[in-house]
């Protein structure tokens, strides 16, 4: 589904802090002006985009803030391989080392963390290659432990974080738009049509039909197609 959308021709700081400002603004006072919920908890996840982050830092600064991890590791793969020239079996080594399982990104606590640094400092493939211990020093320690692993300890998770269903949602655009540019006003419409239809489908999965079902604590909800005929 779409969510609120900003639809915007650049994508500076300026724009980014207005469409944040204009959300905070909305979802911190009602229509009477009274405070809502002001202790309300704000997750937000994106890229590392530097523009983006800037504002949801500015307009948000005592929220919960994700990367997307899978932005990082395309990140990581890329500097290993473009910058540094790491064979294949050691880029494997050191991709398990920072996201597998047991890896720096799996952390479930600061502490662990800083114990799965120090033992990832001191294997052979990190030792190997300086240029990019200087990468993990000055930028992806610090991404991957304050973006990464210690909002995944406040919300009590260690599963990673992407933002897998915005990709998801921006090739469907693509596929309805056929890959083209299309004008302001034809790409509202097009964007309304494609929320209606994904609303239909929804409403579709209240009676087990079409692509989606309700997930078990939601089956009390289910209706028979009969009822709705009886509407």
């Amino acid at each position: 589904m779409i969510g609120p959308a900003l639809l915007h021709h650049d994508s500076n700081f300026q724009t980014y802090h207005s469409f944040f400002s204009h959300v905070k603004s909305i979802t911190k006072y009602d229509i009477t002006g009274t405070v809502l919920q002001p202790n309300i908890e704000i997750q937000l996840g994106s890229d590392d985009e530097k523009a983006l982050v800037a504002a949801m830092d500015s307009v948000f600064p005592n929220s919960i803030r994700f990367l997307c991890t899978r932005h990082l590791k395309k990140n990581v793969v890329r500097f290993l391989t473009k910058k540094v020239g790491v064979p294949q079996v050691d880029l494997k080594v050191m991709k398990s080392a920072i996201f597998g399982k047991d890896g720096l990104a799996h952390a479930d606590s600061s502490f662990v963390y800083e114990e799965r640094v120090e033992a990832f400092k001191r294997c052979i493939e990190m030792q190997k290659y300086p240029l990019f211990q200087k990468y993990f020093d000055e930028r992806l320690n610090d991404h991957i432990l304050n973006y990464v692993v210690r909002p995944n300890v406040i919300r009590g998770s260690i599963d990673l974080w992407t933002n897998n269903n915005s990709e998801s949602m921006n090739n469907v655009l693509k596929q309805v738009t056929n890959w083209k540019t299309l004008t302001l006003p034809n790409l509202i419409n097009t964007m309304s049509d494609c929320i209606e239809n994904r609303l239909a489908e929804l409403k579709r999965s209240l009676y087990n039909l079409g692509n989606y079902r309700l997930q078990p604590n939601y089956r009390c909800f289910s209706m028979q197609l009969a009822e709705l005929r009886a509407v």
